[in-house]
């Protein structure tokens, strides 16, 4: 092997090797079938190139023995066996089409029974008996992931073009391990090239389809993970997300805010702009909620009327004010609707906007729910539509009225009770001595 040969494939070999690295990665984070996989098919590719191209033997010649030899004859069969056992699993052949079913799982056992039995030929046919099995398993594999293409599968197109580049890299490097007159360094340039990107390609349909599956059943465990109007976290999800707050609350003792916007009077818009109507006021909504408080804070829908908003951090109690009238103003201004006909209808929908302040001591995720959705029902009577619980009374009141710089003050002072407060250990221990 010349040195341009060796560079040619040592580059192909280290593009597998790449590929496996991050596969084994993703073994590790992930432990799926996919990865295990993609794992199993990336590995027979770099025992191809590097028991077929000659760089093993041009590293270390000593090694050109019988049971090398076998090992040449056996990798591309094994391979072939390797991967139409995964395109059984992968294509669903089983669940979509008996016949690419029965032709996946021939190719497999064809290719396990074969491999030993190239090497009961005589040594010179050995090799090409080998390749021509090898061959004629990508081709089967090929015209299969054609077939699902053709019958819907989006994902198939991907694995017919991996397993195209793949028979284009086994026809050259079988001829290369022959030493055929037309494996030219050009030839081994493609074979080499077709090899490298074909394990990119199956490797990244292959975790397409691990992805597409994990959602699917990850949505069917939570079915009210996404709300399917707004896209908006259902009610599950921002629930768990207000617990999760509220513990980060006790351990960092920053302020934070809970928002509940109501809707009122829907049916008065329904008539107006009909459901499908409806649904896209709701997403306009939803979109103008979420600019208001920003990509980093969720936003969720809670159920159909109420929209819940949490705001993990704010400046200072005082900033609640602003962050309420802003949404409630932003909601209360019209929003275009696109009717048949082209026929735009402006629909302004009745809101209120309650404001629930989250301090270090809060606690209880249910009661800061409810607190909101009352605050937001009563800020319907309200000129801006934003109400909060006054932090000196405890009254319901408009958020602009509020003295909000009381609940500063109010919040270092039960800051510094829990803080001066003995632990639960030391009342433990001191309860102990008194009754010793």
């Amino acid at each position: 092997m010349t040195t341009p040969e060796l560079m040619i494939w040592s580059l192909s070999a280290g593009a597998i090797a790449t590929v496996i690295v991050l596969n084994v990665a993703e073994l590790v984070r992930s432990r799926s079938k996919a990865a295990r996989q993609g794992f199993v098919i990336h590995l027979c590719a770099l025992c191809f190139v590097a028991l077929l191209s000659g760089m093993v033997l041009a590293v270390e010649p000593a090694w050109d023995t019988p049971f090398f030899r076998a090992a040449q004859v056996l990798i591309g069969p094994l391979s072939g066996a390797a991967g139409a056992y995964m395109m059984v699993d992968w294509l669903s052949a089983r669940a979509r089409d008996r016949l690419m079913s029965v032709a996946l799982r021939t190719s497999m056992i064809v290719c396990a029974v074969a491999g030993p039995l190239c090497l009961l030929l005589p040594q010179p046919m050995q090799l090409p008996a080998s390749g021509l099995v090898t061959a004629l398993a990508a081709s089967v594999a090929l015209w299969l992931s054609a077939r699902a293409w053709m019958l819907g599968d989006r994902l198939a197109l991907g694995m017919a073009l991996g397993c195209l580049l793949m028979l284009v890299a086994i026809v050259g490097c079988f001829l290369h391990a022959l030493q055929w007159q037309s494996a030219s360094l050009g030839t081994q340039i493609v074979a080499a090239a077709a090899i490298a990107l074909s394990n990119i390609v199956v490797g990244l349909v292959i975790w397409q389809r691990y992805v597409r599956e994990h959602r699917v059943r990850r949505d069917s465990r939570l079915p009210t993970e996404r709300d399917p109007v707004t896209q908006l976290p259902g009610s599950v999800i921002i629930v768990q997300k207000l617990v999760d707050a509220l513990k980060r609350r006790r351990r960092t003792g920053r302020d934070g805010a809970v928002l509940a916007v109501l809707l009122f009077d829907l049916e008065h818009s329904t008539a107006h702009v009909g459901p499908v109507g409806l649904n896209d006021v709701l997403s306009q909504m939803a979109s103008r909620i979420q600019r208001q408080v920003g990509a980093m804070n969720p936003v969720g829908r809670y159920y159909d009327r109420c929209f819940v908003v949490l705001v993990e951090t704010i400046a200072s109690p005082a900033a609640l004010r602003t962050l309420g009238l802003r949404v409630a103003s932003s909601l209360r201004k019209p929003i275009s609707v696109q009717m048949p006909h082209d026929q735009v209808i402006d629909v302004r929908l009745d809101v209120g906007v309650g404001v629930v302040h989250m301090a270090g001591h809060t606690t209880n995720a249910d009661a800061v729910l409810h607190e909101a959705e009352e605050m937001a029902q009563l800020a319907r009577g309200m000129r801006s539509r934003a109400a909060i619980s006054d932090p000196a009374t405890g009254k319901p009141m408009a958020v602009e009225d509020a003295d909000l710089a009381a609940t500063r003050g109010k919040t270092r002072r039960s800051r510094r009770a829990s803080s001066a407060r003995p632990s639960l250990k030391a009342r433990r221990l001191a309860n102990e001595e008194s009754v010793s």
